[in-house]
């Protein structure tokens, strides 16, 4: 009986073990959580500003069209660790 009872506490603390976050899982999950609720809740807001929404959408859509090729020519700055891709 004494060995049941030690494999089932011997299971209980590794399930407990599995579970656990850390400060960097916790962080990431909150962010990932705000970040998703902006998502689904921004068509939403716009849906009443009618055809304003489109064109902020629009005007968004060129922003992050912009912070991506910003992105992109900064792997090409001199002294970045990655080679040009051309």
């Amino acid at each position: 009986m004494a060995e049941g009872t030690a494999w089932f506490r011997r299971r209980v603390t590794r399930a407990a073990k599995a579970r656990t976050l850390g400060l960097t899982s916790a962080t990431g999950l909150v962010i990932g959580g705000v970040v998703g609720t902006g998502i689904f809740t921004a068509p939403a807001v716009l849906a009443g500003a009618s055809t304003m929404g489109i064109v902020v959408l629009g005007v968004i859509a060129v922003g992050a069209m912009l912070l991506a090729v910003l992105f992109g020519q900064l792997t090409r700055w001199p002294g970045s660790r990655t080679p040009p891709s051309s």
